[in-house]
């Protein structure tokens, strides 16, 4: 699958200008109904979730009251 983009055009008609391919999802999870993915606040990155290669080790860290153990470490 690709993620394409087009610039557009307003006015008395609507125009769209050239299309081009912005990346390939190729290996990534694929977009359905629930999105595996976003977008950096500053609009210039995707963050996407990548397919797990076989036979590779997961791993998954779970912070749980991050703010709490911030607060600790850091303090206030």
């Amino acid at each position: 699958m690709r993620q394409y983009s087009t610039s557009t055009l307003t006015g008395p008609t609507f125009t769209t200008g050239e299309v081009r391919q912005l990346f390939s999802t190729q290996g990534y999870f694929p977009f359905s109904v629930h999105h595996s993915y976003d977008v950096t606040e500053d609009d210039q990155r995707f963050v996407m979730i990548r397919r797990q290669e076989a036979g590779g080790a997961a791993e998954l860290i779970l912070i749980q009251n991050f703010f709490e153990e911030l607060k600790e470490r850091v303090g206030n």
